[in-house]
């Protein structure tokens, strides 16, 4: 068909917005954005994470500057004011909700637990006195005189994904999951105008299996090293059973070869390692693997999570208000979400435990004076534990960063192969209690607000930090095994 659109008319239209448009802040110097419920249930999200809100407001860009320490998934996992993520300080109910250790939220709630989302990005008050980036703060649901409730089911599967451009360049089969996360909630009186409950339980299903591809040494090339390198390969470097070659690079001493001075053609069979003169060109060098194994292919880490939401509220009387809200987050993350390897048993998973409960009384001694009393008590417990292999030495090409292979990281049998310096196990549990007090006077037209907030921090965590690094001979260099 042959269409054509005729040209219009120009106009221009001049609307003046008063009440219900922009609304200016005559109390405050605080720059503020308030997502309501409303909004909360109509915007976007693709894993229903209401943090992911704080990308809707100004001044906010997705991670941090690049380099900085606290990339993308510290603080809300969003960049204020060109800040880092870190410096976001992350409430619930209005109370602490970091995870200290490392600069992460905390506690993660059901999005149908969500009243209220509020993002502060600048000239913050008093209370809010700790960040330097911005403040995300989301306030909870309570009940009400009439009873209210939802359930719900989302589900993602990869048969409604594309396959991305590196598995169809490479023939490399598309990557399977299915995300499944459904939950309810209801609220209302226990005593109307008196005393009103609210609950909240959601629980995520994601199976998710992706194909890893790596380059690996190529058994014929570590048959010509000395025995040190043969004993390790043969004791540490059982490849899984799916894992399938794809292609051979073979060994080419022009290549590969760059001299002495970059360590390259140093070591000799005596210390465990291949020199260029004793390798014949053409031998197999590093073989392109692909392996299944359960990782994030669309849907997030494959894991088994619940969430529960639970609050009371009590109005003691016409001056007093009570209430009390614990939330729970339990997560599986299966074997091979932390890391994984084409190696068998190294593959590792994580098992998390947050509780966080908060209790909170408001009174009022007359019309002026009014005060806030918050405790909180926040427990979360991360844990990521060793896979089906004991500990084992560690090998690097280089102590200090991944080494790529035509344009594929190059892995060696162990743990976190890949990342050398980071180890595992790790966890433990962080305790976190804080007790908070606000008081509001009102002064005619002016209203004086003052208090205090004591925080207490237990971190029991470890960190296995270069656990598995294996140094075969006194010279610091013998670490590297290159060819």
């Amino acid at each position: 068909m042959n269409l054509q659109l005729a040209l219009g008319t120009t106009s221009t239209v001049v609307e003046v917005v008063g009440e219900g448009g922009l609304q200016v802040n005559t109390e405050t110097a605080t720059l503020s954005t308030v997502i309501d419920s409303q909004q909360i249930q109509q915007l976007p999200t693709v894993n229903r994470d209401p943090y992911a809100f704080a990308l809707y407001v100004g001044n906010a860009s997705d991670g941090s500057p690049t380099g900085a320490i606290g990339n993308t998934g510290s603080g809300a996992g969003v960049s204020f004011n060109g800040l880092r993520a870190a410096s976001t300080n992350i409430l619930l109910d209005g109370t602490a909700n970091n995870d200290e250790f490392g600069g992460t939220v905390g506690q993660p709630i059901p999005l149908d637990s969500v009243q209220e989302y509020s993002v502060l990005t600048n000239n913050f008050t008093a209370e809010f006195g700790r960040a330097s980036g911005g403040v995300v703060n989301l306030a909870t649901k309570s009940g009400t005189n009439e009873f209210h409730g939802s359930a719900y089911e989302f589900n993602r599967v990869s048969a409604l994904s594309t396959e991305n451009f590196y598995n169809k360049a490479n023939d490399i089969p598309k990557s399977q999951f299915t995300r499944n996360q459904f939950g309810g909630s209801l609220g209302g009186p226990i005593k109307k105008n008196k005393l009103f409950f609210f609950g909240n339980g959601e629980w995520n299903r994601i199976r998710s299996n992706s194909s890893q591809p790596v380059q690996v040494m190529d058994p014929a090339f570590v048959a010509l090293a000395g025995s040190a390198t043969q004993n390790y390969f043969s004791k540490f470097g059982t490849l899984r059973s799916n894992a399938h070659v794809v292609s051979t690079i073979p060994f080419n001493p022009s290549k590969v070869c760059t001299g002495a001075d970059q360590g390259t053609a140093a070591f000799n069979t005596a210390n465990g390692f291949v020199t260029c003169n004793t390798v014949p060109s053409g031998t197999p060098f590093l073989d392109t693997l692909n392996y299944s194994v359960p990782a994030d292919a669309g849907a997030g880490d494959p894991e088994n999570q619940t969430l529960v939401v639970g609050r009371v509220d009590w109005n003691i009387s016409d001056k007093t208000q009570l209430y009390g809200r614990y939330s729970l987050n339990k997560q599986n993350r299966f074997a091979g979400t932390i890391s994984n390897s084409a190696y068998v048993g190294y593959d590792t998973g994580e098992n998390i435990t947050d509780n966080n409960f908060v209790l909170s009384v408001t009174h009022s001694f007359s019309p002026v004076w009014t005060v806030q009393n918050k405790v909180l008590w926040n427990r979360l417990n991360d844990f990521q534990p060793l896979g089906t292999a004991p500990i084992s030495p560690g090998l690097f090409f280089n102590p200090a960063t991944t080494t790529h292979f035509g344009g594929l990281p190059v892995m060696l049998p162990g743990y976190l192969s890949l990342t050398p310096g980071s180890g595992i196990p790790f966890g433990g549990p962080q305790n976190f209690l804080q007790y908070y007090q606000d008081w509001s006077h009102v002064m005619g037209r002016h209203t004086l607000r003052f208090g205090g907030s004591y925080n207490y921090q237990r971190d029991n965590r470890t960190f296995g930090a270069y656990e598995p690094l294996w140094v075969p001979s006194p010279r610091r260099e013998a670490s590297r095994m290159l060819p």
